[in-house]
């Protein structure tokens, strides 16, 4: 079993390979948001993470949380793996995500208006660092426009859902979304190429 002391240590050598592979890939603008982004994660998920360490058996529910969160129980200690690449992909959305001012000149409306759409849940976003402000992550463009009928999906998804897996939903082939050719599609390329947002928005309401 690993020690605390050397879980601690591996946790600290990860992140820094972690780190360094920014560095080395020459995005090292990444590595601001991925630490914020861990913190944050780590936070969130705190009491599952803790029912790892102590010495009675896991409850049901107590299990389950942990499988929710990509934790899983091995020697007694947390698996951060998951943890890290949902981090790391965070990270991205949150490096790559428009500040509201700039998004609204984007799509040719005020940014009060697109915070009656935030409000109304036909807009996307994430609070800026601190909670100042909004940023709206870029998955939901499409060049200089927004992606075609994202707006009449998002409202049917659940209000807390994270925006990794809102991200992995849109970008994931779906077997309900096909082709011409029988071939499972993207949400994101199905909206895309003008096809029916009532089909992604079916699937929509069961994640």
């Amino acid at each position: 079993m690993i020690s605390q002391a050397g879980a601690r240590q591996s946790g600290v050598d990860g992140f820094g390979e972690v780190m360094s592979s920014l560095s080395r890939l020459r995005l090292d603008h990444l590595a601001a948001p991925l630490a914020r982004a861990v913190d944050s994660y780590l936070a969130d998920h705190a009491r599952q993470l803790r029912a790892l360490s102590r010495p009675e058996p896991l409850t049901a529910a107590e299990e389950a949380a942990l499988a929710s969160v990509g934790v899983g129980r091995g020697a007694g200690e947390p698996d951060l793996g998951p943890i890290m690449g949902v981090a790391v992909r965070l990270a991205a959305i949150q490096a790559g995500a428009i500040p509201l001012k700039a998004a609204a000149a984007r799509l040719g409306v005020n940014d009060s208006r697109l915070r009656q759409r935030i409000k109304a849940r036909t807009l996307y976003a994430l609070r800026q660092p601190g909670g100042r402000g909004w940023m709206v992550p870029a998955f939901q463009f499409l060049g200089d426009a927004e992606l075609p009928g994202l707006a009449q999906v998002l409202p049917v998804i659940r209000e807390d859902i994270h925006p990794v897996e809102l991200e992995s939903f849109l970008t994931t082939p779906q077997p309900d979304l096909e082709d011409a050719d029988g071939t499972a599609m993207r949400p994101v390329d199905w909206l895309a190429q003008g096809r029916d947002p009532g089909a992604v928005r079916a699937l929509a309401t069961g994640i």
